[in-house]
Parts: structure tokens; sequence; C-alpha cells
């Protein structure tokens, strides 16, 4: 039995406990009823990825992982720790997140959708604790800017996966993109395997999949459209993991551009709303260029 340590009552964070109508709830989206990897976690799941966590790390004699084993051992819903991977919060953080993207593509209904995966940097296996998602975002929303998605809507989660194959961290940001067709995606295109676009058609599942916090990896290539089966980490890739997101809190990996957080709900941002008022869309302004040249 873990003992509660003492805390500092404080308001409970904005995702924490969301009341989320049901068209927008994940929980209700990806019910219970449905196979392990197609449900959306469930309370049972939380206790069982917490279990596996504390027999993984238990032994760890690192201070940043005994931290966070006291974290999640002491979590619960009225008082969440705030870990992102804690598997308590981490499920609370998705499920407000989703609902928000969900609501966010509702208000959109005729706008163009894609769902975007941008490469964020690559870091060998024992340097992990140089990312920083700030910096990563940063870079980011700055090369949105720049390019012919300035006025898109743009929202979702940065992560981290290990990849075996070459023994290291990619460092990636899903994104729901609304208001710019593939065409203007392109534009922030840097090289081969920098981006991947894909159609947006299956909003609970592919919403689902824009923020997870994942303590497995698949070292088996994938070969078809069906994703190859996870493994957990190997302990030491799990304990650098771990060691290093337990600098940050789960908001530090939401990524938003063109809009922002007002209370517990997202918003468009100001300016956003006056671009989709008086500006042209970016395949119009990318034909004027092209004739341009031409």
């Amino acid at each position: 039995m873990t003992r509660r340590r003492p805390r500092q009552s404080s308001p409970s964070p904005y995702w924490a406990n969301p009341s989320i109508p049901g068209q927008f709830d994940l929980a209700v989206l990806k019910p219970a009823t449905l196979a392990s990897g197609q449900r959306f976690e469930t309370l049972k799941d939380v206790r069982a990825r917490r279990k596996r966590l504390r027999a993984a790390l238990t032994t760890s004699s690192i201070k940043a992982v005994r931290y966070f084993l006291e974290e999640i051992g002491a979590c619960d819903d009225v008082e969440p720790c705030g870990q992102p991977y804690c598997p308590s919060c981490a499920r609370q953080f998705r499920r407000w997140t989703c609902a928000q993207l969900l609501k966010l593509a509702e208000k959109h209904p005729r706008a163009n959708k894609s769902i975007v995966t941008v490469n964020l940097g690559h870091f060998s296996g024992g340097t992990l604790r140089s990312a920083d998602p700030a910096k990563a975002a940063s870079a980011l929303r700055k090369r949105l800017s720049r390019s012919w998605m300035d006025g898109a809507t743009v929202a979702g989660g940065i992560e981290v996966a290990w990849h075996q194959a070459d023994r290291k961290w990619r460092l990636h940001a899903h994104l729901l993109v609304i208001g710019v067709e593939p065409e203007a995606i392109e534009s922030i295109r840097r090289g081969e395997g920098d981006l991947e676009i894909d159609e947006f058609r299956d909003p609970a599942k592919q919403l689902s999949y824009l923020l997870k916090f994942l303590t497995g990896h698949r070292p088996i290539e994938q070969t078809g459209p069906k994703k190859s089966p996870l493994f957990p980490l190997p302990r030491q890739r799990l304990i650098e993991l771990i060691s290093w997101a337990s600098k940050f809190g789960p908001s530090e990996f939401l990524f938003l551009y063109g809009v922002r957080r007002s209370g517990r709900n997202l918003v468009l941002t100001r300016r956003q709303n006056a671009r989709s008022a008086a500006r042209p869309t970016a395949p119009a302004r990318l034909r004027r260029r092209k004739r341009k040249v031409l």
C-alpha cells in the first residue's frame, strides 16, 4: 500500500475531471466494450498500466524516477499529480484534449481538415534530456508562420517515440490542421520523411491518436495499414523517458497555433478570427504566386 504524502491544497488543473458531452467524449465514442487498443483507456486499464510501471521502475535509485513513483502512487482524481506519464493524469488530459479537438472540428464543418505528423528532431539514446517540447513548439509555430499555412488553425500534441532500429528518440507533433488544403501544408516540408499528411475521415479514432503518452515502442517494422505490435520499452529507455518527462506538465505537450486556451476551452485567437474573415485561402495565394513565376 502506498503511503499518501501530504499535499498543499490547490485548484484542480483545467483538464481534471472534465464534464464532456457524450458526442465529444472518447470514453463514450470508444467505449470499454471495444478491444484493447481500440477502446479509450478505462480505469481498469489505468490501474494495470500503473502496476506495470511500478514493477518496471521500483528498483531504480534515480531521483527523478523515485519522485515519479511517489507522485503516481499518491495521485487520484481529487488531487491529480500532473505527471505526463501518470496513467490517470494522461487519461484525463487526453480525454479533455480530444474533446476540445472534436469541438474545433465540428465548428468548421465545411473547412478543409487534415491530420498531419511533423518531425521535430531526433535524439540518440541517452541524450533525450536535451529535448525541449517548448522550444520545439516555438520553432514549429515560426515554421508555420513563414509558410502558406500561416492562416490555418492547428492543434494537437507533441510526443516522443523510441525507434529501436536506429536507437534514436523521435520528437514529433501530431496535428489537426483546419482551413488549408494539402498543397499549402506541403509548404512546411523540409525533406523526405519530415511530413505525413492524412485525410480527416474518422474523427474519434484519428484525434485520439494526436496526443499519447506511451511507454512502449514498435520494434517490428510496419508492412501494411495495420500497426505493428506495441512492446514495453527497454528498461533503460523507460528510465530515460520518465526522468526526462518528470520535468514537464501535460500542458507542455499540447501544441496550439491560431487557437488558445480560455479556462477549460480552446478558442480561436482574435488574430485568427480576423484572418478567417479577411484573408484569401492559402491555395488561392499559392495559385497567384505560381502565375507570377510563370
